[in-house]
């Protein structure tokens, strides 16, 4: 039986499932294509083809999602270890000791992080996102909840 060379492969590559053709030189992908248009897509993408692609820059990801980073890093206020956690889709690092919050990176700005509240005797208490008590908003909060408790206007 005669052995023949493989068969030259398409420059682009078909995904049956996803629907997707994609260009084998630059990776630039196209979705939602039926199997008979993927080969017109890609004869007209081979005019605006940049070729290999060149350097990607790098995901920016948060240090304690490196493998090689310190797993808990100190903090920025009082040196002693943060633990990680995640607080409406943001994750990054408290510390037990004294309630500072911090992303603990440089790519980060520490004022991003959202503000939240927490009951301490009785009374709700909002925090700036980095953990310091935001006073102004406290003490609105405090007297909206004295007002409701006299019934409001009394008049």
């Amino acid at each position: 039986m005669p052995l023949y060379p493989p068969a030259p492969k398409a420059p682009y590559a078909y995904d049956a499932e996803t629907h997707t053709a994609t260009c084998r030189t630059c990776w630039i992908s196209e979705g939602d294509l039926l199997p008979e248009e993927a080969g017109p897509w890609h004869a007209s993408h081979q005019g605006q083809c940049t070729g290999a692609p060149g350097a990607r820059p790098s995901a920016t990801v948060l240090a304690f999602r490196r493998p090689s980073a310190t797993a808990q890093p100190p903090c920025p206020k009082c040196g002693a270890v943060m633990a990680p956690m995640e607080f409406e889709g943001f994750d990054f690092f408290n510390c037990a000791a004294c309630g500072r919050r911090s992303f603990c990176s440089d790519d980060y700005d520490d004022s991003e992080l959202p503000s939240y509240t927490q009951e301490e005797d009785g009374v709700v208490v909002i925090y700036h996102g980095i953990g310091e008590v935001d006073i102004e908003a406290t003490a609105e909060l405090a007297a909206q909840a004295a007002d409701r408790d006299d019934g409001g206007d009394q008049w």
